[in-house]
C-alpha cells in the first residue's frame, strides 16, 4: 500500500461504489470521506456509518481546502475525486505526498469541463464517455488512467449518459484500483487546447428557440434532461410574450410535413416534415 490515508471527496454513486470497494472488498481501514454536495438522504453518509470510517459534510470550498492540508500531513495522501464539483488549487495540486485521481463524465482529451453529457448531445457527437485521470493545476488535463466511450443514439438524454456513465465509472475504478494502490499507474498524457466548459456555459443560454428545427430543439430538450436530479435549470421557452419552462416532453411520428407551432392549454405542439414533438410548458412564475 502506497498511501498512509485515502480521501474521497464527491456525492452519489461513483463515490459511494468507490467507498464500497474500497473498505467493503479491499477492507481498507484509513479510508475517510468529505461529501462535497448537499444530500439529505445521503449514501456516503450511510456507507461511512456501516464501515466506521470518518465522515465529514463540507459543501464551502474553502471548507474542502483546509481538510485536504489537513490530511495531507501524512506521510502519503491519495485524494480520489469522484462526482465532485470542487476544482482543487493549484496548492493542492503540488503537494509532494499527494496524489490526486479524478472521474470525468467524458472521454478525454475531449470535452474538458462541465455538465459534458449535455454538451455531446446537444453537439449531435456520436459518443461519449467516462475518464479516470490525475488531476494536475489545469482542468482535466491530468493522465488518463483508465476510460472507455458510451455509445450515444438520438434518443438518448443527458440522465441516461450519467446513468450509464456511472455503472461504467465504477467499473473502471474497481479495474484498477488494485494496482494503483501498491504502484502509480503511467497514464496517457493529454495534450490539447480543448474549450473547457464552464458551469456558466449552456447551450443556447438554456431557451428552446422554435423557430429551429425539429430535430435541433429534440435534441436540445434531451441534453437539458437530467430527470429529476435538479443537474441544470429546466429550459425556458418564450411564447407570445410569456416565459415559460419546460416540464415534459416527447417525440412520435406524424403526418404532416410542413413546419408548425401551436400553444394550447400549456402544451406546445411542434410539427415538421413527419414528426410530432409534445412539451408540456410549466408558467415561469409557478
Amino acid at each position: 500500500m502506497r498511501f498512509e490515508k485515502i480521501l474521497i471527496i464527491g456525492s452519489g454513486k461513483i463515490a459511494t461504489d468507490s467507498a464500497k470497494f474500497l473498505c467493503g472488498d479491499l477492507g481498507l481501514k484509513n479510508v475517510s470521506i468529505v461529501e462535497s454536495s448537499d444530500n439529505q438522504f445521503s449514501m456516503l453518509k450511510s456507507m461511512s456509518a456501516k464501515y466506521e470510517i470518518p465522515y465529514i459534510p463540507l459543501l464551502v470550498k474553502e471548507q474542502i481546502t483546509e481538510a485536504i492540508f489537513s490530511f495531507s500531513k501524512c506521510r502519503s495522501l491519495l485524494v480520489i475525486s469522484a462526482n465532485n464539483r470542487y476544482l482543487f488549487p493549484k496548492e493542492i495540486c503540488e503537494l509532494d505526498n499527494t496524489e490526486i485521481i479524478n472521474f470525468h463524465y467524458g472521454y478525454l482529451p475531449r470535452y474538458r469541463g462541465m455538465n459534458i453529457p449535455t454538451w455531446v448531445i446537444y453537439n449531435n457527437e456520436p459518443f461519449t464517455g467516462v475518464t479516470w485521470h490525475y488531476v494536475t493545476s489545469e482542468v482535466d488535463r491530468g493522465e488518463i488512467i483508465a476510460q472507455q466511450k458510451i455509445m450515444l443514439n438520438d434518443d438518448i438524454t443527458a440522465y441516461e449518459v450519467v446513468r450509464q456513465g456511472m455503472t461504467i465509472g465504477s467499473e473502471l475504478f474497481r479495474s484498477f484500483i488494485p494496482e494503483f494502490l501498491e504502484k502509480r499507474i503511467v497514464g496517457k498524457k493529454i495534450v490539447t487546447d480543448e474549450f473547457v466548459y464552464l458551469n456558466k456555459n449552456l447551450p443556447e443560454n438554456g431557451i428552446v428557440g422554435t423557430d429551429k428545427r425539429i430535430d435541433e430543439i429534440y435534441r436540445l430538450l434531451r441534453s437539458f434532461d437530467y430527470g429529476r436530479t435538479g443537474t441544470l435549470k429546466p429550459l425556458k421557452i418564450i411564447w407570445g410574450g410569456k416565459d415559460y419552462y419546460v416540464e415534459k416532453y416527447s417525440l412520435e411520428a406524424d403526418n404532416v410535413s410542413l413546419k408548425s407551432v401551436a400553444v394550447s392549454d400549456n402544451v406546445m405542439t411542434i410539427c415538421e416534415s413527419g414528426k410530432k414533438l409534445t412539451i408540456r410548458l410549466k408558467d415561469n412564475d409557478v
